[in-house]
Parts: C-alpha cells; structure tokens; sequence
C-alpha cells in the first residue's frame, strides 16, 4: 500500500513537472491614493495555494501552467474584491482595488477574458475610464494639470469591443490612463454622447480625442489607432498620448477634410428619405346590438417612406386594410422619438414613442350600417434594428374618433401589431 502511495505521489509531480510551472509577480495599488495595498489574499485558477502581498503591495503566485485562461481573484476586508485576467505572454501585472467593502460573491473561475461570473450573471470587469462627465473631466484636467483622453464609442461598435477585451485590460495601459490623463468614455448614443458628437463634429466610432483644459482638441483621431500595430499592441495608443501633450500651446488639431466630408455624407445618409413596407394584424372590437359584429379582426398591407430628423421620425405611408368582411383604404403618418438608443445582436437599435394619426376609407361594404369614413388614433412604441436598412416591430392601442356603426355613437379601439421593412436607396 505504501508503494502504491508512492508510485501515484511520484506519477503527480511527474505531471505537473511536464505541464510546468508560471510564476506570476505582481503589485496591487489603491485605486484612488495610488498607495500599495498589503495584506491582499491573492490566488488564482490553477494556483498550488494563495498567497498574500507584503508592505510594499508585491506578491509572488505560482501556478500551474494550462491551456485554459487563468484569471487573479484579489481579496481584502477594506476593498471590493478584484479580478484580473492574466495573459499567457506576461508573468508581471498591477492590479488596482476600489476601496469599499465586498458586495458580490464571485465564481472563483472566470471564462471569459472580459467578463466574471456573478451568480450566473455576466458582469464586464471594469475598463481605465472614469464615469465622470466631460466637463467633470476638464475641470480635474486643469486642477492636476493634466490632458483629457475623451474615448467617443457605441455599444454597437465591433472595433470598441475588440479594444474592450485586447487593450484596455493591459496592466501598461491601465497605468498609463490611470496617471498620465483623464480618460473618459461616453457613450455616443446617449444624450451627452449627442452634445459631444455635435460640438466636436464626431461621427465615426471609435473616435479618440485629446483635450486640453482650456477644451482644445491637441490630437484626433477616428477608428482603431493601430495604423502599424496590433490589437493589443498599446504603442499606438501611447503614441497618441504623447503626440496631444507635444501638440499642446501649438496649433490645435482640426478636423480633416477627407473626415469633415464622410461626417457629412453620413448626416445626408441618415437624413436621406427611405422607403419601406407593412403588414400588421389589428385586434379591434366596437359594441353594437348584435355579439357577432363586435370582434374585428384583420390584416393590413401597406407601403412608406421614412425620414429621420436627428432623434425624430416622419413615415407617412398608404395600406390596405381587410377586416371581416370590410376593405379599406388607409392613409396613416408616424411620427416618433427615440428614447432610446442601444446594441442589439450586434447591431444599432432604438425603441420610439410612436404616435400615429390616420384616416380610413371603408369600400365594398357588405354592411351598410358601416360608416365609409373613419378618422382615429395610434399610440404606443417603435422598435427598430439595424443600420442603414432595418426591421422594426410596432406595438400600438388605437381608436377611432368616429362612429364606426351608423346605427350606434360609438366606435372602434383595440390592439395593433406591425413590422416594418424599411430600405435605404442609395
């Protein structure tokens, strides 16, 4: 039995000698003083045993080498827990921790490179940027003297992702944002994003600008600036950095007229008219002296042109509506506000208050108690996807403010449901 014991001990260190071990050395620094932290239980994946830092924040972690990702999980009473995704190319990494006591219950593994695992929840770990406003951002720019990185991304964004989980999780770059500039995201889709765009004439994403305090723009640019680098390769953004300071008390930097001409072709694009198609069902009941007249259900077909206006929408359109036994002719004018602006499945999308008003032509009567005129009204949202074409969902209560019935001095109302094709003709 001994032997045996033996053999198996024998046959593990075998193992991990052939898989070989990673030493990772690391810092960990209070976020906001910029002091070490010691007394930090760190471990980690495939870690033989946590450790702890010392006085000085340093610590030294042995782990188990693996195909799999190995992420630091960083724990302390006075801080919130940290986690820190470790690349297979770098053994050296400084980990900043939020002072605040823990809130969650992390998984200790962590699958993806830019995410953690809360309670089977998703939660981004946290890139260098501050969620302070722009102005907040250029008031602490000129009180430490520094120069404002305004980081202009959507949420829809390919590229922003792959600098998301390639760049920003790099121990060099957190560093540098974290001390040598304000670095600030703002989400271009929201109502600052909106007032950002306009003042710096901005309509490609990523786009990165350096300010100085006086709101100067020192360096500019628009879309990944890796001209001759990789992904995550941080010197073109270093390169950035530098060039806004050496830029600074010089000429400020303009917009370009190659970039000033495709901003405003993009504006002449989403501005431009489109047109579209319709069907939608529509779930409609009137009270009348007989059960078997009240339910109205149909369809309706129908074609639109659209027009967009910043956040506003125009889409007057024709239809045919076919309900029981009634055809209809049916003039209707959308017009919507969008309130709401996001990524779904990748894509640009947006939900719209929706109001509509509309006139209906009722013809080939089979029931002449039936009015042939009927004005009414729609309100309710607007969902739509995509970018230079897209496909919407409508979802609406509507009435009439006629009488529907000759015989009777009330009208219609009920349920309607739409989609909406809409295409962009270039």
């Amino acid at each position: 039995m001994r032997t045996l014991i033996q053999v198996i001990l024998l046959l593990f260190s075998f193992n991990l000698s052939a898989q070989g071990v990673r030493t990772i050395h690391g810092n960990v620094i209070d976020n906001k003083n910029r002091q070490p932290v010691a007394n930090v239980q760190v471990s980690s994946n495939h870690a033989f045993q946590s450790v702890q830092s010392n006085e000085k924040g340093e610590f030294t972690l042995e782990i188990n080498k693996s195909d799999g990702r190995d992420t630091l999980k960083l724990v302390h009473a006075n801080y919130q827990i940290a986690y820190h995704p470790l690349k297979k190319s770098r053994d050296y990494c400084i980990v900043y921790m939020e002072p605040g006591m823990p809130t969650l219950e992390f998984d200790d593994d962590v699958k993806e490179l830019s995410t953690v695992t809360v309670k089977d929840k998703k939660i981004k770990l946290e890139k260098p940027f501050l969620s302070i406003s722009l102005d907040s951002a250029l008031q602490l720019a000129y009180q430490e003297n520094k120069q404002v990185l305004l980081y202009v991304s959507t949420s829809w964004c390919g590229q922003c992702k792959l600098l998301d989980k390639k760049l920003y999780q790099q121990d060099t770059v957190i560093y540098r944002l974290k001390n040598d500039v304000i670095a600030v995201e703002i989400d271009a889709d929201t109502f600052e994003g909106e007032k950002v765009k306009k003042e710096f004439t901005i309509a490609g994403y990523p786009t990165f600008l350096m300010l100085n305090p006086q709101r100067e723009v020192t360096n500019r640019n628009v879309g990944i600036i890796f001209k001759k680098h990789n992904y995550d390769n941080p010197n073109g953004l270093f390169e950035f950095i530098d060039q806004g300071y050496l830029n600074n008390g010089n000429n400020t930097v303009a917009i370009s007229n190659e970039e000033l001409k495709r901003i405003q072709q993009r504006k002449k694009d989403h501005e431009k008219m489109r047109v579209g198609l319709r069907f939608a069902m529509h779930f409609n009941s009137a009270e009348t002296t007989t059960e078997e007249n009240n339910n109205h259900t149909g369809y309706e077909i129908g074609a639109f042109v659209h027009f967009n206006k910043k956040r506003f929408m125009l889409r007057p359109g024709l239809s045919y509506l076919k309900i029981n036994d009634v055809s209809s002719l049916l003039v209707f004018s959308d017009l919507g506000y969008a309130f709401y602006k996001k990524s779904t499945l990748g894509l640009p999308s947006e939900i719209k208050l929706l109001v509509t008003p509309f006139y209906q032509y009722n013809y080939s009567l089979s029931d002449k108690l039936i009015n042939a005129n009927n004005f009414g009204m729609r309100y309710g949202f607007d969902f739509q996807i995509g970018g230079e074409s897209t496909l919407g969902f409508t979802l609406c209560y509507q009435h009439s403010f006629d009488e529907y019935y000759t015989a009777s001095n009330v009208g219609f109302s009920g349920i309607y449901f739409g989609t909406n094709l809409t295409l962009f003709l270039h």
